[in-house]
């Protein structure tokens, strides 16, 4: 595992999100000197089988190419579209059991 690298994962559910973040994180690494070495921003195209989509691409795209006891993984989601909701489409719990 030592020519794995560390990193920083972020979950977004749509192309604007993927932009911001994208941005946010370049800004960061080039202005700041972070112990991690490396981000990944995934654009899962929606709220839809959120849980899903996360644990496939960290199992197939993330942990295969990084040290896995060093993965910093992000969810980030609008939560008003479902705030109210009596039954939201996802349940946080569901996405961390699964990862």
């Amino acid at each position: 595992m030592a020519n794995k690298k560390d990193c920083i994962v972020l979950f977004v559910e749509g192309e604007t999100e993927k932009e911001f973040y994208d941005a946010l994180m370049k800004f960061y690494f080039k202005n700041y000197s972070p112990k991690i070495k490396g981000y990944k921003v995934f654009n899962v195209r929606g709220i839809s089988r959120f849980e899903t989509k996360v644990a496939t691409k960290l199992k197939y795209d993330v942990v295969p190419n990084h040290d896995v006891s060093n993965i910093k993984v992000v969810c980030c989601y609008d939560s008003d579209a479902f705030e109210l909701a009596q039954k939201p489409p996802y349940k946080l719990a569901n996405c961390k059991e699964k990862s």
